[in-house]
């Protein structure tokens, strides 16, 4: 067999025996590095990513529009109205103030079918287009090794700056643009970026309905990202100091079971010392007793 031929054959071998049974691969070379078995595909490729985003907002503006088409038909709403009730729609945010049902007869068939295809756009939305939309952005940015190498951190400060920025942000606007008091405006933007939206708050302006929807469209997902990865960073977090506290457990009650073992066998010796010294007091006493 040709030299190179084997030593092919033989790197093939150590690289199959260094792959482990959860898909962590180790290097065949005899290197440290441990590799996760998602980590090869752990980023697609900037084309990939930008074909991904270019598809995720195409389907976003479908839907959109034919959710404003809906609500212009059949509701008559203008588009600034249209627009704002099919984001407060997609959002969940429902605030209640542009709803498919009529006031003069209920809600009736067509309007229940209208809801619960909105209902359906809504979750191919929120779950598919925009969620899709803030994976892709997070993708991208990890193609910079700075970012992937503070990954963490970076994790951390964009998402509590996004609730500062979309919540604090937020009610700054709406105040400005509703005249609303700060307390009031702080209130809507937190009703509002949780998807609560109890309806007691609502944008009354064109103005006010116009930056809802840029506000809740970029707003509601982000945040929702931000407290999936606070979520799993916790997690993660739990399970480290689990694990710490776990093994600072063992070494306490390992140095405490020591501890008690040389105390008893300290004592146990004592007490056989003390015991010889009696059995030769009492020996020397029976010895030099008068008979």
């Amino acid at each position: 067999m040709p030299k190179g031929r084997k030593n092919q054959r033989n790197r093939n071998a150590e690289i199959q025996l260094a792959v482990g049974g959860d898909g962590a691969v180790i290097g065949a070379a005899g290197e440290n590095a441990v590799v996760d078995g998602n980590a090869v595909n752990q980023h697609r490729s900037v084309t990939q990513i930008i074909g991904s985003l270019i598809m995720h907002i195409a389907g976003l503006g479908i839907i959109l529009g034919l959710m404003v088409c809906m609500f212009q038909k059949f509701k008559g709403f203008d588009r600034v109205d249209a627009f704002y009730a099919a984001i407060v729609t997609i959002t969940t945010v429902g605030y209640g103030d542009k709803t498919p049902s009529s006031e003069e007869n209920g809600i009736l068939i067509d309007e229940m079918l209208q809801t619960c295809f909105l209902i359906a756009l809504r979750y191919l939305v929120f779950h598919t287009t925009l969620g899709g939309m803030v994976d892709d952005v997070c993708d991208l940015a990890c193609h910079w090794n700075w970012v992937e190498t503070h990954k963490s951190t970076i994790g951390i400060v964009l998402s509590v700056g996004s609730f500062l920025i979309f919540i604090g942000g937020g009610a700054f606007v709406i105040s400005s643009l509703e005249g609303k008091s700060w307390k009031s405006s702080l209130y809507h933007s937190m009703a509002s970026i949780s998807t609560v939206g109890y309806g007691d708050e609502v944008f009354s302006s064109n103005k006010g309905k116009i930056f809802a929807i840029i506000w809740l469209l970029l707003g509601v997902p982000i945040c929702e990202k931000s407290v999936g990865f606070l979520h799993q960073l916790l997690v993660k977090w739990r399970t480290v100091l689990s694990s710490f506290i776990g093994g600072v457990v063992c070494t306490l009650v390992t140095f405490v079971a020591n501890a008690f073992c040389i105390v008893l066998q300290l004592v146990v010796n004592q007490f056989f010392t003390v015991l010889d010294m009696v059995g030769a007091k009492l020996w020397d006493w029976y010895a030099n007793s008068p008979e």
